[in-house]
């Protein structure tokens, strides 16, 4: 319907209200028409109007009916309700011109190059031949507002495009992605990200230009989650920038919380050059600072990770520095530089039983995997442990530097897993325990995921400490002085252990891979030292045990030395007391003795050569001044000699041999002999005056004494003596001037003895005298008995004769007579008290006599 004028003289036709439907459009048509000549080139200008469009897809003929209109349609995809108003016209034998806009009020659509459903449409959007124009136009992508500005080739043939949608509030999911061209998403997965923020999308395409459009997404997030999936590490809270480019990515202040906490802040470039997105290379900055945990780990790239197996890692990081990938295609490789800090870390690898705590420090990641330690430190069994050096991860290996520090360290049961095996095997053998101070450098070698110790030093300085090796009789403890732990070897110097009464210091060292070892130093006991005996052959304990044996006794130790592991000891030295004393019948004690050593152990036993120097050697009172012996100890025989036996005794001098075996219960056979000992020293203490002397007399006592004994529960003693005493002047020795006085009745005589002689045997604790003889000019004293040693009790039995008469006159018959009735004396009580009394004659009268020297008038 409407109105159709024809203008005959103006050669026109004009159009005027016309209105219609064309497939269900309306529309209205305004405008001349020219008429003359030929129709395809006669000039017009028509108005079309389409109001209250409700578009759809497939358009009506009508719109598809010019080029132009067409290709718009296909760009721009519009639908809904729009007003749309189009002027057509063509100058006389010009082109078409076309010339319009739409007015959108809830309308929709889809740009072919960012094909972002928007709905809700609203604004002007204006178009020619040549462009499409978007001044403003908001809608909604989803629930986001957003408002489209720029221009678009009206068709095909005018490819130029400078076209933006910016949105304050977008949500960023997969319909982002599924704006970009195929190969852009591979870019926008790499993010895998979802959240909201404002939008920026621009397509510029460039006149004449045979590339496709160029698409740059400008996405400023402001609450996004997801992860990178070169690093896949979930992150929440998400904001920062991302600028997608035709050959890079952009990344600017990108800030990421952790999964598990701690930041993550990212800027830099994610390059696809010419659109490469398959070979994807970030070269991104990284400043992050994160717990260590299996989610974080898990993200490291695979050459990384996989490295990391069997360790567990904790802690914080805080890390400055780059990522990157290097190489091209699937032989890129992920690059990490940048430096590393550390805090409250923690690592362990339960194969080996190793575990670092309280990690703190900082490493550099270089170039091609490697890791520069700076200062990295933690503890690891107790020890405060501090390392540098560098480690290729690449390649799994490397060398670092270890120091470990650490005072009052309590030592534990075993050593890591890492320390050679000769060490931890020693360490077992002696199983430590106490408390030291250490400090310890090691030289750590890495290679395919395993670690040597090489070129380590150890320093301790032990604070009490116990060593329990199960083959030692007891423990050895109050451990200190300065033990030296490296490669081969362990090193002592200024040691100092007690061990029972035993109180040892040395030095020495100690090859653990040959076992030979070599040790000086000195042992003092308080008596024998303790159960340390029990290595002692067991014929040496019997004795040690029944002698009592006390004393200081002290050992200094010039050299113990063996070559190897399996070979035989070799030894020098000297053994010493001082206050020596051995208990038992015949108590023995000495001022001082040394005996000095030489000899070796091995298997078949102890052989030792040396000699033997003491003084003040105290044997059942009667005091050796200086005593010195040659000692052979044969291992075979189980046998110590001591001879070139040579001693002063009293002036006089002592001679002999002992052989001592070490055989069963063990035992001694001795052989001495005293000659021409001065009879006041022998009887009178060192300290006795010339007046003391005096009183005792003179003379030459000459001895001889053959003594075995064996040691054990069944063991026995045996022996036989001589004693004489010659040129003597013989006054007052108690016994005898006891006797004297008893046979003369009392009377006091100026005369004393001048000689005496003895004759006894040794059973056990007891001595027989066979005979004992004191002569004198005035009387003569035979007897025998016996002597308990074990409580020096007497019981001894004397007859006397008178060889010579005394010339006294009147009363020397009577005196004579008298003393003929009492020829039998007994002797009682002890060695420090006896007791002397005339006794009844008796049987063994007879033979006492018996031993009596014939008369002097018989000589005569």
């Amino acid at each position: 319907s409407g109105t159709v004028s024809v203008g005959l003289a103006s050669q026109h036709v004009q159009v005027d209200g016309l209105r219609g439907t064309v497939a269900g459009h309306r529309f209205q048509l305004a405008g001349p028409l020219a008429c003359i000549g030929d129709l395809r080139t006669a000039p017009f200008d028509l108005t079309v109007r389409l109001p209250g469009l409700n578009l759809q897809p497939p358009y009506a003929p009508l719109l598809m009916a010019f080029e132009p209109v067409q290709d718009s349609l296909e760009r721009v995809e519009p639908r809904g309700a729009m007003d749309v108003r189009v002027f057509v016209s063509r100058p006389q034998g010009g082109n078409i011109a076309i010339d319009g806009l739409i007015e959108c009020h809830d309308a929709g659509i889809r740009f072919a190059h960012f094909p972002y459903p928007l709905t809700n449409l609203e604004g002007t959007i204006t178009f020619d031949e040549k462009l499409v124009r978007f001044n403003h136009v908001t809608a909604l992508a989803g629930e986001s507002a957003v408002v489209i500005d720029g221009s678009a080739g009206t068709y095909a043939k005018n490819p130029f495009i400078d076209f933006t949608v910016t949105a304050d509030d977008a949500q960023f999911d997969e319909r982002i992605a599924a704006c970009l061209p195929d190969k852009f998403q591979t870019v926008w997965d790499q993010f895998a990200m979802q959240g909201h923020g404002a939008l920026i999308a621009r397509v510029t395409h460039e006149q004449g230009n045979p590339d496709p459009p160029k698409i740059s997404v400008e996405v400023d997030v402001a609450d996004g989650s997801g992860y990178m999936r070169s690093l896949p590490y979930p992150f929440t809270s998400a904001h920062g920038k991302l600028i997608f480019g035709s050959e890079e990515t952009r990344v600017e202040h990108m800030t990421l919380r952790g999964a598990a906490g701690g930041e993550i802040l990212l800027n830099g470039v994610v390059h696809h050059l010419r659109g490469e997105v398959a070979d994807l290379r970030p070269e991104l900055t990284v400043v992050a600072a994160l717990p260590i945990e299996q989610t974080l780990l898990h993200a490291l790239p695979l050459e990384y990770s996989d490295k990391l197996r069997g360790v567990e890692l904790g802690g914080k990081l805080a890390f400055n520095g780059a990522y990157r990938r290097i190489g091209e295609g699937d032989a890129g490789a992920a690059e990490i530089t940048g430096a590393l800090s550390i805090s409250e870390g923690r690592f362990a690898r339960k194969e080996n039983l190793l575990e670092i705590s309280g990690i703190a420090g900082s490493v550099t990641l270089l170039p091609h995997g490697s890791v520069q330690v700076k200062n990295l430190a933690g503890q690891a069994f107790g020890l405060d442990v501090t390392a540098r050096g560098t480690v290729d991860l690449d390649h799994a290996t490397g060398a670092l530097a270890l120091d470990v520090a650490q005072t009052g360290f309590l030592l534990p049961q075993t050593l890591p897993a890492p320390i050679p095996a000769a060490a931890q095997e020693l360490w077992k053998t002696y199983a430590p325990t106490g408390h030291t101070d250490i400090h310890a450098t090691a030289s750590i070698t890495v290679g395919e995921g395993t670690y040597v110790v090489k070129d380590y030093r150890v320093t301790l300085d032990p604070k009490g400490v116990a060593l329990h090796n199960a083959a030692w009789p007891e423990p050895i403890d109050k451990l200190g002085g300065d033990v030296v732990l490296a490669p081969g070897k362990v090193t002592m110097e200024g040691m100092v252990a007690s061990s029972g009464p035993a109180h040892a210091t040395w030095e020495g060292r100690y090859d653990t891979d040959s076992g030979a070892c070599l040790l000086r130093g000195e042992v003092t006991s308080d008596g024998p030292p303790g159960k340390w005996v029990t290595w002692l052959p067991h014929g040496v304990q019997s004795f040690l045990t029944d002698a009592k044996v006390g004393g200081t006794l002290h050992a200094d130790i010039t050299t113990l030395e063996r070559p190897a592991t399996g070979k035989d000891w070799t030894f020098a030295g000297s053994i010493g007391a001082k206050s020596l004393t051995i208990g038992g019948a015949v108590p023995i004690t000495v001022d001082a003795g040394a005996i000095a050593l030489e000899g070796s152990m091995g298997p078949v036993g102890l052989a030792a050569n040396g000699t033997l120097a003491s003084s003040g050697v105290n044997f059942t009172g009667k005091r050796i001044e200086t005593l010195a012996a040659k000692l052979t100890l044969d291992p075979k025989t189980k046998k110590l000699r001591i001879e070139d036996l040579e001693g002063k005794v009293a002036d006089g001098t002592l001679q002999g041999t002992i052989t001592a075996s070490f055989d069963g219960a063990g035992g001694y056979e001795a052989n001495l002999v005293l000659a021409d000992a001065d009879l006041s020293r022998l009887l009178l203490p060192a300290t006795a005056t010339a007046e003391d002397r005096a009183k005792v007399g003179t003379g030459h006592v000459t001895a001889s004494l053959a003594v075995q004994q064996t040691f054990g529960p069944t063991g026995e003693r045996t022996g036989r003596g001589e004693l004489a005493i010659k040129d003597g002047v013989l006054y007052n020795v108690p016994l005898a001037m006891g006797l004297m006085q008893v046979a003369t009745l009392r009377l006091p005589v100026a005369r004393s003895f001048d000689g005496a002689s003895m004759t006894y045997y040794l059973r056990n604790d007891q001595v027989t005298f066979e005979k004992i003889l004191l002569e004198s000019k005035g009387i003569n004293l035979a007897g025998a008995g016996t002597l308990s040693l074990a409580n020096r009790g007497l019981d001894l039995t004397f007859v006397t004769e008178s060889p010579d008469d005394w010339n006294l006159p009147i009363i020397s018959m009577i005196i004579t007579t008298t003393r003929k009735e009492l020829l039998q004396v007994a002797v009682t009580g002890t060695l420090d008290n006896p007791k002397v009394a005339p006794v009844p004659l008796s049987g063994i009268t007879s033979t006492l006599r018996n031993l009596l020297p014939l008369p002097r008038a018989q000589e005569k």
